[in-house]
């Protein structure tokens, strides 16, 4: 699939899916999905001459009788880029399908590679735990970037305040101030579950005031790198800034949808 938009694009898996059919019988994808996405690419399998309906099994097919047989599970991809302390092999990995056969085939598949599959009830939850972690990390780097600028009004050294309460062993987890957010999910999952909500007629408040949060801190550090300038009696024009690391996060040099970029 291709890199997460902020809002669903099916013709990119129904496109794959009809390319890979006559090789593969297992569709899983591991990019964001909104809820149901797995499910109504399921139904359009099932809707096209050359796909059948995955049957309703309690053991998987040997795939020499799978015939044209499609089946659907959505794992969602863990990674944590620049990070050498977690990979493939023993980070979790969540497995859901749209029928009990779907979701033995892709336990199946992860159990050889993954030392802990954590198989859900449907495609549905797997596609929300995706959704649920990365717009937990997006939410709270906004709280915490809130309390930064906070606490620059006031004097505080944000980064000591975080040391200290990271001391608490239980309620706390510590969130790190910066420019803003970066990279190909967590900037956008969270604006994808909102367009998702809206469907059902829920608005997500909490959600969107994150992003309008995370979205601005660019801004905040201009204004305050012209503040500082200001204080050394110097003009912004004329003067030589260095930037230091233009990628969305340290250690690797990926620039999608780095705040960087926009100061």
């Amino acid at each position: 699939m291709p890199p997460t938009p902020t809002q669903c694009a099916l013709a990119w898996p129904h496109r794959s899916t009809r390319l890979v059919s006559p090789i593969f019988h297992l569709s899983t994808p591991p990019s964001t999905c909104s809820p149901s996405t797995c499910a109504s690419h399921a139904c359009w399998c099932s809707s096209r001459r050359r796909f059948s309906a995955p049957p309703k099994r309690s053991s998987p097919p040997k795939l020499a009788h799978a015939g044209a047989d499609i089946f659907v599970a959505f794992s969602p991809e863990r990674v944590d880029p620049g990070n050498p302390d977690y990979h493939i092999g023993n980070t979790p990995k969540v497995v859901g399908g749209v029928d009990e056969a779907s979701t033995e085939l892709v336990n199946a598949l992860y159990e050889q590679i993954i030392d802990e599959v954590h198989p859900v009830k449907s495609t549905t939850e797997a596609e929300m735990v995706k959704l649920l972690e990365n717009t937990f990390r997006a939410v709270n780097i906004a709280l915490v970037n809130e309390m930064a600028i906070m606490c620059d009004r006031m004097d505080i050294d944000i980064w000591e305040v975080i040391e200290a309460a990271s001391t608490k062993p239980f309620g706390f987890m510590p969130f790190y101030p910066g420019p803003g957010i970066g990279g190909h999910c967590i900037p956008l999952d969270p604006s994808y579950l909102s367009w998702k909500a809206k469907s059902v007629g829920f608005h997500n408040r909490f959600i969107e005031l994150a992003t309008d949060l995370n979205t601005n801190m660019p801004m905040f550090v201009v204004d305050k790198l012209v503040r500082l300038l200001n204080e050394q009696g110097k003009a912004v024009k004329g003067a030589k800034i260095l930037l230091l690391g233009m990628a969305y996060k340290a250690n690797v040099h990926d620039t999608r949808e780095s705040p960087a970029i926009d100061i």
